[in-house]
């Protein structure tokens, strides 16, 4: 079993909660996927939004890599941004392996930091 189908069996059984994992809009595209830097008490965060083409729907993950934020922001905006574009948000696993195993270079931290935000974001 994937990660996200447990994911989304655990939601539906919980009590209360819907199963908004299961739902599904029509059409759904990632439009952009943006990173803000921020330094809140003066710790270095980096969190990634992706926005979708359904308004007002978009996503936000933390991709804190305090000792190299730059370079995250970097992954993230020359790496990830132009391939997730246009790929449909719900498709988590897919795009999670997709990025795992198309980096040129060997993944690392930095890499892992900024795949991860992106995964929260989704």
């Amino acid at each position: 079993m994937h990660r996200r189908d447990w994911l989304k069996h655990a939601a539906a059984g919980a009590a209360g909660l819907p199963a908004v994992a299961a739902a599904k809009l029509p059409g759904l595209k990632i439009t952009d996927v943006k990173t803000v830097l921020t330094a809140p008490a003066g710790i270095r965060l980096v969190v990634v939004k992706v926005l979708t083409s359904e308004p007002g729907l978009y996503g936000l993950g933390c991709a804190t890599f305090t000792q190299r934020a730059r370079v995250v922001e970097t992954a993230v905006d020359k790496y990830l941004r132009p391939f997730l574009l246009g790929k449909d948000p719900s498709q988590i696993e897919d795009i999670w392996q997709s990025v795992f195993v198309s980096s040129y270079w060997r993944n690392g931290p930095v890499l892992g930091n900024a795949q991860s935000g992106v995964d929260m974001a989704l």
